[in-house]
């Protein structure tokens, strides 16, 4: 190990067998904890242990380049605070799931950035959007989770909050290969700032996530509207950019995309292929889609490629918390690769101002004023909105 001020070079293999603990309520499980702004670059092999880094950096900045994690439990990284984030050229080759105290699961991921304690008298997620803040950037490395089981919830690079009105968080996640996750290959949830997110490469596992996980994704925009808020400048503007990314997503309840009531998301150029696979116990409805929106509004879906098998191309629904998704527009995209055992595309009662340009296929549509231009017809056979002149209007997604 060399160590130049605010630079350590790391070469050779470092075993953190057994090394980390179990954690507490409050606390995370760590091997080493990282509390100033630093650059930690290898090329170096991290193997086992429970939480390798633990960032609390407070207004400093961190960097990882060039390391290697095997077989680490529950996280390769963790970043409580910090005023700035690099990951790069990075890989994590398997993460243990582990039950955090606190949880009612077991989770993994290779990368967290801010993740939620729950509180200590009980109750909801304790947030604290200030703990991270400026540029958070994870670029190509590889994510291999494949550690995962069937029950456990795994995501490679989670974003779980971050950043004020007076400190926002911008968030780049970028040309990543991700292999194996039961959860989210990608979540983003509690932010203010703006979240790029492109060219990543995403392949879910062959264990499907339980019902606890029905929200399984590739990629997941959640909004910042759970759980306790400490230490917050206020939620401020949102903007969040899926661009030209490649998804397999396999399972029997989730979507390649999962669009949470955010506003103004922009999905566009991505290339999806579903695969519906319902456990054989299965006791509820599959429900698989290529895009979901859950209470989004002013989103704009453009020119996505969609096929394999599965429920839905698109599925506008109401979200949980009764967020109603309005003035969507999807233009377009092509989904005629995909064999939808509903329909191509499911617009929920609640939903308003939907609009729908190019492609066609089946439309189940119970909304009062959606308009829907192109080859659509009804699960009755009836055409459905404007059919004239744009039937074959659709756009291949762009290649990288």
């Amino acid at each position: 190990m060399k160590n130049f001020g605010e630079d350590v070079q790391l070469s050779g293999t470092f075993s953190f067998h057994g090394r980390g603990g179990l954690g507490t309520v409050s606390e995370l499980p760590r091997v080493i904890t990282v509390r100033h702004g630093i650059r930690i670059s290898g090329p170096a092999t991290i193997r086992e242990g429970s939480g390798a880094f633990y960032v609390d950096a407070g207004a400093g900045a961190i960097e990882f380049s060039a390391l290697r994690f095997e077989d680490t439990t529950l996280a390769g990284i963790i970043v409580w605070s910090a005023a700035g984030v690099l990951v790069e050229d990075c890989e994590f080759d398997g993460v243990i799931p582990f039950q955090v105290i606190g949880r009612p699961f077991l989770m993994a991921h290779g990368v967290v950035v801010n993740p939620p304690m729950p509180a200590p008298t009980g109750g909801p997620p304790v947030l604290r959007h200030a703990n991270v803040t400026g540029n958070v950037s994870v670029e190509d490395s590889m994510f291999d989770l494949r550690g995962s089981t069937p029950t456990s919830r795994t995501a490679a690079i989670a974003v779980a909050c971050g950043g004020t009105v007076a400190k926002p968080m911008n968030v780049h996640i970028a040309r990543n290969t991700i292999r194996n996750t039961t959860g989210q290959g990608i979540f983003v949830e509690n932010i203010t700032g703006e979240t790029l997110i492109e060219r990543n490469d995403l392949e879910s596992g062959p264990f499907r996530a339980q019902a606890a996980f029905s929200n399984a994704s590739g990629i997941a925009l959640v909004p910042g509207t759970s759980g306790n808020t400490q230490n917050d400048g206020g939620l401020g503007e949102v903007t969040h950019t899926v661009l030209k990314n490649h998804i397999r997503y396999q399972g029997w309840q989730g979507s390649a995309i999962f669009v949470g009531a955010v506003a103004n998301a922009v999905v566009k150029g991505n290339t999806i292929d579903v695969t519906e696979e319902p456990p054989p116990s299965l006791t509820v409805p599959s429900v698989v889609a290529g895009i979901r929106l859950n209470g989004a509004r002013g989103s704009s879906i453009l020119q996505n490629q969609i096929s394999g098998h599965g429920d839905y191309a698109f599925l506008i629904t109401l979200a949980d918390n009764g967020a109603v998704p309005n003035n969507n527009t999807f233009v377009g995209n092509n989904h005629s690769g995909l064999s939808a055992s509903n329909v191509d595309v499911f617009i929920h009662g609640s939903a308003r101002g939907t609009v729908v340009v190019g492609g066609g296929g089946t439309v189940q549509d119970a909304s009062p004023d959606a308009l829907i231009k192109g080859d659509y017809t009804t699960v009755a056979g009836e055409p459905a909105g404007d059919t004239g002149g744009v039937g074959e209007d659709v756009s291949e997604a762009e290649p990288w």
